[in-house]
């Protein structure tokens, strides 16, 4: 079972939240999201009864409670960004029919769901809303796989904008887009194709060439880990953190551990 933990960066005090009905969902699909108050995060999980959807779970208690349910017959849905206001959650979720994956707005207060923008194939999960809320940015791949692009999605309706493509070997890293405080440029990462390390690389939300940062991620192409997800900006924008690297696998040996339960009973 997974847990979210979160972490004081005052007294570097550390708690786990796992409500005891609710597992979550591979962090491949559910990036947690803090409401803007801080006083509960948004996650993809299933509960007991084998209901998959999103959950809101509070930061304090642990408790949870279902926000928006998959219903039967229905796409996976799983929530992408706040609003600026916090008003506001961007969720997509696919459909079944048409094999295309929906971008929805759904107003927190009244529940209500409007779509803005739909994709065959899928959007990317990296996703990350400007600071004016107008644009949702996020890495997506064509059809064919053989380019990738990052898109800037109006929120409130109308056609995405391309604001760069990269074609194979190289590839955008679809996981990884992050606004920049100020709104006028984002963070993406870069893979060449070729096993190198990845590459954090910048562009300017109106256009341009982009432009290396400087920093190289190594990633495991043996066990496909993204090497880099979940691009998340400090308020200061003089920070930005990620997840990198190389999980550590382990095998553990548990010993009488059958003779223990049996003596249980």
């Amino acid at each position: 079972m997974t847990a979210l933990v979160i972490r004081s960066m005052e007294t570097g005090k550390v708690r786990e939240l796992k409500p005891p009905d609710l597992s979550y969902l591979n962090f491949d699909n559910t990036h947690p999201l803090w409401a803007r108050d801080g006083s509960f995060l948004v996650v993809n999980a299933i509960d007991r009864k084998g209901r998959e959807g999103i959950y809101r779970i509070d930061a304090q208690s642990g408790e949870a409670a279902p926000l928006v349910i998959r219903e039967p017959g229905q796409g996976s849905v799983s929530a992408r960004a706040w609003s600026p206001d916090g008003r506001t959650l961007y969720i997509s979720r696919s459909d079944m029919k048409s094999q295309e994956e929906v971008m929805l707005a759904r107003d927190m207060q009244s529940g209500k769901e409007r779509e803005f923008a739909r994709r065959k194939g899928g959007w990317g999960r990296g996703r990350s809303i400007s600071p004016d809320g107008r644009f949702l940015a996020v890495g997506a791949q064509d059809m064919s796989k053989s380019s990738t692009a990052l898109l800037l999605i109006p929120v409130e309706g109308g056609e995405p904008r391309e604001l760069l493509r990269a074609s194979a070997p190289e590839s955008l890293i679809g996981s990884f887009v992050a606004w920049a405080p100020d709104g006028k440029s984002l963070l993406f990462m870069k893979d060449k194709g070729n096993g190198a390390p990845r590459e954090l690389w910048r562009i300017a939300a109106d256009g341009g060439a982009p432009r290396k940062v400087g920093l190289n991620v190594d990633w495991a192409p043996s066990l496909g880990i993204p090497g880099g997800v979940s691009a998340s900006f400090h308020p200061d924008g003089r920070q930005v953190a990620f997840v990198m690297g190389e999980p550590k696998l382990e095998i553990w040996a548990l010993e009488n551990f059958l003779l223990n339960a049996a003596g249980a009973r």
